[in-house]
């Protein structure tokens, strides 16, 4: 879980100023934000499954960790990406009504199941 664990924190070590490559700038604050999202949700799940095989004050403090940080790059990350979908709603607000009838940003899924899961862990923070 560990190894698992540190592969995610890859996704979150990456800066937007190291990948100019000829794309937008958006699009790679975009897509790093999605990454940050990602090792969040990832960290979570890594953190739930070490807690419940934990044995000792050690493991649960790791595990407790672990749920720290990834609770922080998931609402790290949906803060950026949040910000990039609303500029590109406004993008496709200015459209024709024909043109934007089927289209939705790029980054609706990924906002959607971090507001999902930030939604969560506030009931969790609120009733543990």
């Amino acid at each position: 879980m560990e190894n698992l664990y540190d592969r995610a924190l890859v996704l979150t070590s990456l800066h937007a100023e190291c990948l100019s490559l000829g794309q937008d700038e958006n699009y790679w604050k975009a897509t790093l934000a999605d990454y940050k999202i990602t090792s969040g949700l990832l960290a979570l799940a890594i953190a739930n499954k070490l807690a419940s095989r934990a044995t000792s004050a050690d493991e649960r403090q790791r595990a407790g960790d672990i749920e720290n940080e990834g609770k922080k790059d998931l609402r790290d990350g949906y803060r950026v990406l949040d910000e990039v979908r609303r500029e590109e709603r406004k993008h496709l607000e200015r459209k024709p009504w024909s043109e934007r009838l089927f289209e939705v940003s790029h980054w609706e899924e990924s906002c959607t199941l971090a507001e999902r899961a930030i939604r969560q862990l506030g009931v969790n923070e609120r009733n543990p």
